[in-house]
């Protein structure tokens, strides 16, 4: 006899079966013969069919990160993360998703104000007229035509990160803002209309854009949040497709502490777009911090803005339009630009680690905790040749004034605007990738390393304490910390 998860898997295949017998019909035999990327349709119908099938089977196996009332530890190595359900959006039955609407005010280039809408579309569609029905305060509908672009960064993949422009006019406020491919069409899913924040609430934020890959490096993330707070960050955004348990459990602490948002970035129609749809998540990231943060660094977890000649962002920016100033190029600097440089993997030996800890004044308590916990900064000390830009630098913005951001670097700001690269006697951009090769060993970039060190063992600790208040078992979390540790009051150190 058929277990039940053989008849499981003969329905779908069933189910995907009448879905190409159908989708042959409407080939041959209907006016959607006629449309471009049937084809194309057919299969993303077929691997959502597949998805929908295993989401049904693995729904009841899932779990959060939740409280646990019994009296036994959970086992984090058993958990997943929640699935979220996604923000995309589909236009009639194109091939265009929206995930994200704003509101773009008149400005220096721009003669009336938009809305500028963010989502994933076939690349071959930039320049499409589709109609954006919006809603306005006082809850009149106005229909205009919007026009759809694609993002420059496309890698020449078939869909790219797109923006859909819709003009608005008068000097109404809208609301919401739906889609449909034609006038006549029953509009879709409603938008919310974001706007500009009225008032300023933080210097800098991290956007990390898109967690793939059941991510779940625990311990670089909580290095990458311990320094960037220590270098000024107050807020971070992360975008999350698939993430690992622990990785999970550390994002969960500082949502908790209220200094992270979490955004749903669904694989489909995500990875249809270069690199997990990254640059719409860049966009999407900056345009939400438009006046609520005065700069936005764009990184991925295992990326460090290192000053070198100072200690904090802050001061590195000033110092970088202090000289602008000064060479009269003017302060109006909407991107700083750091240059590139891969740490190397090939670690210090005995014998140069023993001659590390004696020249730093280690105590073996921190010699301990940096190996036990794997702190790269502390333990990759050989880096690469810097690699001048544009090539893998990375930015940090001022959102109000960026049209378009790039992964590497800007593609577009507002007119009256430009971009600085920030030259590497005051900071790089650190990368720690697991790279072979030809590295030479550098102490001075690590000026930071005590001061770090403390925030780290804070962060550490309170991420047990948060395990431990829920109950949660640390067996797969080696973190240094004394085993018989109670539960405590989280800090927010």
């Amino acid at each position: 006899m058929l277990g039940k998860r053989s008849l499981k898997n003969c329905s779908l295949q069933l189910t995907c079966f009448i879905l190409i017998l159908l989708n042959v019909y409407l080939v041959l035999f209907s006016k959607q013969s006629q449309c471009p990327n049937v084809v194309e349709r057919l299969r993303r119908n077929v691997v959502k069919a597949q998805k929908t099938g295993d989401n049904n089977e693995t729904t009841k196996t899932h779990s959060s990160l939740t409280m646990n009332t019994s009296s036994q530890p959970e086992d984090i190595s058993e958990m997943t993360p929640s699935q979220h359900p996604g923000p995309f959006h589909q236009i009639g039955d194109s091939d265009i998703w929206i995930y994200s609407a704003f509101y773009e005010p008149v400005k220096q280039g721009v003669d009336a104000p938009m809305i500028r809408a963010l989502g994933v579309a076939m690349r071959n569609l930039s320049g499409l007229a589709l109609s954006c029905h919006v809603t306005y305060e006082d809850r009149s509908v106005t229909t205009v035509s919007g026009r759809l672009r694609a993002a420059l960064d496309h890698h020449h993949k078939s869909y790219s990160a797109s923006f859909l422009y819709c003009p608005v006019t008068g000097t109404r406020k809208p609301s919401f803002v739906a889609f449909s491919l034609n006038k006549h069409e029953t509009p879709g899913h409603e938008f919310q209309v974001m706007f500009p924040a009225s008032k300023r609430e933080r210097t800098f934020t991290v956007c990390y854009s898109v967690i793939y890959g059941n991510y779940d490096r625990y311990s670089m993330l909580l290095q990458s949040i311990t320094y960037n707070r220590m270098m000024g960050a107050e807020h971070f955004f992360l975008y999350n497709q698939t993430m690992g348990p622990r990785a999970d459990a550390v994002v969960r602490h500082f949502q908790d502490l209220g200094i992270m948002t979490v955004l749903s970035m669904p694989e489909f129609p995500a990875n249809e777009a270069w690199y997990h749809s990254q640059i719409m998540a860049i966009n999407d990231c900056i345009y939400r911090n438009r006046n609520i943060s005065q700069f936005v660094a764009v990184v991925d977890p295992d990326e460090f803005i290192m000053p070198v000649q100072h200690h904090s962002w802050g001061e590195v920016l000033k110092a970088v339009t202090d000289r602008e100033i000064k060479e009269k190029r003017g302060e109006n600097v909407g991107v700083f630009a750091f240059e590139h440089s891969m740490f190397c993997n090939n670690r210090l030996n005995n014998t140069e680690w023993a001659t590390f800890k004696k020249n730093f004044q280690l105590s073996d308590e921190e010699g301990k905790f940096i190996e036990r916990n794997d702190i790269t900064t502390l333990l990759e000390l050989r880096r690469s040749n810097l690699v001048r830009f544009p090539v893998r630098s990375k930015c940090i913005y001022r959102p109000e004034v960026t049209r378009q951001p790039g992964i590497h670097y800007v593609r577009s700001l507002w007119s009256g605007y430009r971009n600085v690269v920030v030259n590497s006697s005051l900071g790089i951009i650190g990368h720690y990738k697991n790279r072979k090769g030809d590295c030479f060993l550098d102490h001075k970039i690590i000026w930071f390393y005590k001061k770090y060190l403390k925030a780290l063992k804070s962060s550490y600790a309170n991420v047990q304490a948060y395990l431990l208040n829920r109950s949660i078992s640390t067996t797969n979390f080696q973190i240094y910390s004394n085993p018989e540790a109670k539960q405590r009051p989280i800090t927010k150190a």
